[in-house]
């Protein structure tokens, strides 16, 4: 899959590629959602209806580009070596440097480090590049695997909202997590900031 126009990002972590793929890209979206729905199904929150089509993710696919072009989100579809989607990385309500994100890998791949080097890469390409410098994350409490990456990129938790979602027929308690960041520096920056559509894997280090 190639980025859907010059100024859609495709950024490379060590073993993932990430970018916005457009509509084309909704049967293997789907794919993915479908093969891992047991998986997904106790943290992740939807919306809409339909979302077991085709259809469905192609309107989704046209609805992130048209807010990645408004500057409202950076929805990103994860791609493997043989162009699987592996995973999803959403950088929603993008407010001045601010956003929340929500991240999700396919269950054969977790354990092994590669959704916190995909989200570092995006991380940079937002801080770098779209000057976004405060992102919040949340995950239930019972979520250990979330909790764990969210304190491993050095999330701070705020605390802990009750009753903040219904979901699964149930009020669900909340955990809040953010990281701020800033830019890399001078010449560091242009090292370690990764290009949008370069080879070069990028300096893993950001400074909170």
């Amino acid at each position: 899959m190639t980025p859907t126009s010059p100024d859609v990002p495709l950024l490379h972590a060590r073993h993932l590629r990430m970018t916005l793929p457009g509509p084309a890209a909704a049967e293997a979206l789907l794919r993915y959602m479908r093969d891992n729905r047991e998986h997904l199904e106790p943290w992740v929150m939807r919306s809409g209806v339909g979302g077991d089509t085709v259809e469905y993710w192609r309107s989704e696919l046209v609805h992130d580009l048209a807010e990645f072009q408004a500057g409202q989100s950076v929805r990103l579809v994860m791609l493997d070596a043989d162009e699987r989607v592996v995973g999803v990385c959403n950088f929603n309500q993008i407010s001045g440097k601010r956003c929340f994100i929500g991240c999700s890998i396919d269950r054969g791949l977790q354990g092994r480090g590669w959704m916190h080097d995909a989200i570092l890469a995006a991380l940079r390409y937002m801080v770098n590049e779209r000057g976004v410098t405060r992102f919040e994350a949340s995950s239930f409490p019972e979520n250990e695997r979330s909790l764990k990456l969210i304190r491993r990129l050095r999330f701070r938790i705020e605390g802990i909202s009750r009753d903040a979602v219904y979901f699964n027929g149930a009020w669900r308690d909340l955990v809040r997590a953010v990281l701020v960041l800033r830019p890399l520096s001078c010449d560091r920056a242009r090292q370690a900031a990764p290009s949008s559509r370069g080879q070069a894997e990028p300096d893993p280090r950001l400074k909170p």
